[in-house]
């Protein structure tokens, strides 16, 4: 019993001396800075399982069609162009560096080049390639932003509807 006693007088004592309380703070300490260090993490061992790539984006917008608007871009996106017509591909970029090249390539169903046109930018932002009409079938178009693809347009020639 007075084990208990000395032990429970011991417990109160410590959780007096703990709840005591400290010395406010001297006005004299006022505006104190203090810094922070950051520890540069350590990577060798971590296990990295994929590495993230960000593309880089050349277009604001690219449009396939067979109507141009009034200022000479695709009037309407379409990728269902009507035989015999002419196709237009507009490229609309976000940049245009000082000597910028832009290119079109044509492609046919089984991705070979048919044609490819290239044009100067000077400056411009906007610009808008045409290709012959085809025959029935699906094509795509690649649209560069100097030597890299900024886009890959799909679009099929179906075939015209007859009178009746």
């Amino acid at each position: 019993m007075v084990a208990r006693t000395i032990l429970t007088g011991s417990v109160a004592l410590c959780l007096l001396a703990g709840c005591s309380r400290s010395e406010a703070p001297t006005p004299g300490r006022r505006g104190v800075k203090t810094t922070t260090t950051a520890v540069p993490a350590d990577l060798r061992n971590a296990q990295i399982n994929k590495m993230v790539v960000r593309e880089p984006t050349f277009l604001d917008s690219s449009a396939v069609g067979d109507q141009l608007g009034a200022d000479g871009t695709v009037a309407k996106a379409n990728d269902s162009i009507p035989e015999g017509h002419k196709i237009f591909f507009t490229m609309k970029l976000k940049e245009s560096p000082s000597g910028l090249q832009t290119r079109a390539v044509w492609k046919d169903t089984f991705a070979r080049e048919m044609t490819t046109e290239e044009k100067p930018m000077n400056g411009g932002k906007v610009i808008t390639f045409t290709s012959k009409p085809l025959p029935v079938g699906r094509y795509s178009v690649v649209g560069y932003w100097g030597g890299n693809v900024a886009v890959e347009v799909p679009f099929e020639v179906v075939a015209a509807k007859k009178k009746k």
